[in-house]
């Protein structure tokens, strides 16, 4: 596994991430007799789900500053699947994991953030 999000390698903090195909886009009509026709439009695109263990405040604050911004460069792979391109994350809301202090260094506790691809 080796993966970096807007060139801040992540792979040796996260487990295996979660990968799913999503719709671009979606459309359902619905007949006089309750029948539904669902109209996907645009092909698929990437969803993938990060869980980060247990990082350092100095790790959170760069990769907050990268995902902050409203598209970021991924790279890398797991296993067979390759992650490649531009991405954004899912909700678009920027996750804010707990602080504690752990011998003098601030750690956050474990979290998670949903990108999708762009």
């Amino acid at each position: 596994m080796a993966l970096t999000i807007g060139g801040i390698t992540i792979d040796s903090f996260v487990s295996p991430p979660q990968y799913s195909d999503k719709y671009r886009a979606r459309n359902v009509q619905y007949s006089l007799n309750g029948t539904a026709l669902e109209d996907r439009l645009g092909g698929t695109k990437k969803e993938v789900k990060i869980p980060f263990g247990v990082i350092s405040q100095n790790v959170w604050q760069s990769l907050k500053s990268v995902i902050s911004q409203k598209t970021f460069s991924v790279s890398g792979y797991v296993g067979s699947l390759n992650f490649g391109g531009t991405y954004r994350l899912a909700d678009d809301k920027v996750p804010t994991p707990i602080l504690y202090e752990n011998n003098g260094t601030y750690m956050c506790q474990p979290f998670s953030i949903t990108i999708e691809e762009v």
